[in-house]
This record gives structure tokens, sequence and C-alpha cells, in this order.
């Protein structure tokens, strides 16, 4: 193997580390626009199953909902890939209609 062929390898190497931590960020993110949609769908499921007068009622595990002064807030808690940001909850709100 030569110095240059030596050095490539090394090049490529800390190419693909720094694609792979790219790659968990990216998925990080998703996974975080996703329970923002999924709290916002509860949220809305929760404001028209309390103005049906039906039981309000989480889908999942890691899922929370209550309402006060006229206002639906959900709650999903997501845990991150990556070390640092360990585990969170992702909120929407929803308004109920006076």
């Amino acid at each position: 193997m030569s110095r240059s062929s030596g050095q490539a390898s090394v090049e490529l190497v800390a190419v693909v580390g720094l694609v792979a931590m790219l790659a968990f960020g990216l998925w990080d993110v998703l996974a975080v626009v996703r329970a923002q949609d999924a709290a916002q769908r509860l949220a809305d499921r929760a404001a028209v199953a309390t103005l049906e007068r039906r039981p309000v009622s989480p889908a999942g595990d890691g899922q929370t909902v209550r309402v006060e002064a006229g206002r639906v807030f959900a709650e999903v808690r997501l845990c991150a890939l990556t070390a640092a940001a360990g585990c969170f909850a992702v909120s929407a709100q929803a308004r109920l209609p006076a």
C-alpha cells in the first residue's frame, strides 16, 4: 500500500463517519417533524371528541391530552437517536370554538 492510498483510506473513513452522523441527525429531525404532526392530529381529534361530548383518550403510550379553558393540549413523547438530545415531549394545541 502506497502512502497516497493509505491517506485516501483515512479520508474515506472520516467521510463515512461524517455521513453517518449526518444521517442520524436527519433521522432525528424527521422524527421530531413526525412527532409534531402526531401531536397536532391528537389535539385536533381530542377537540372534536370534546365538542361531540365523547371521552378523550390518547392513542398510545407516551401521549397525553388535557382540556382546559377552551383549549386542548396534546403531548407526544419522543426519544432521539443522538445521545445529547435524549427524550423530550413535543406539544400542540387546538382551540375549541366558543
